[in-house]
């Protein structure tokens, strides 16, 4: 390296580390017969940094399952401030536009694998957040498998 006699330089690596994929799976079955969006437990989820750009893709999946013929399974996400998973104020709530569906057409019959992805836009570059995968039935128990998980940057 041949440096000038004169100016000023800033000679240096940058070692550049994608903490905004990230991925959880939870493939034990669990239930639950709330009628409110919940984590339930184990609670599927990952902490983030955001990209510089401020967006990043969530993708997530469940195979559901209901007790009660015409009775929904759904499942959701929602974002939240901060590096722990499933606490800090939400960022982004989760959202009915925002949700996988099952309706089975008879009690216990009827299990079925979906997954979606969305964009979530407007975090704070180099800032922490959490996601978690939340749950829920129109009536019944719902059996929730193969919970899974993840961010990537756009």
């Amino acid at each position: 390296l041949v440096v000038p006699p004169q100016g000023n330089y800033i000679i240096g690596y940058l070692n550049v580390v994608d903490t905004s994929s990230q991925q959880d799976e939870e493939p034990d079955a669990i239930t639950s017969a709330s009628t409110s969006y919940t984590a339930s437990t184990p609670v599927c989820g990952v902490a983030f940094i955001a990209p510089p750009n401020g967006k990043v893709w969530v993708h997530w999946h469940a195979e559901m399952q209901n007790d009660t013929a015409a009775a929904f399974c759904l499942a959701a996400f929602q974002v939240r401030e901060g590096d722990t998973v499933n606490s800090g104020p939400v960022f982004l709530p989760s959202s009915e536009n925002r949700r996988l569906t099952q309706r089975g057409t008879v009690a216990n019959a009827d299990t079925q694998g979906f997954g979606s992805s969305y964009l979530v836009s407007g975090l704070t570059p180099h800032a922490s957040y959490n996601v978690v995968h939340l749950v829920r039935v129109t009536a019944g128990m719902g059996q929730f498998a193969s919970r899974r998980i993840g961010t990537a940057p756009d």
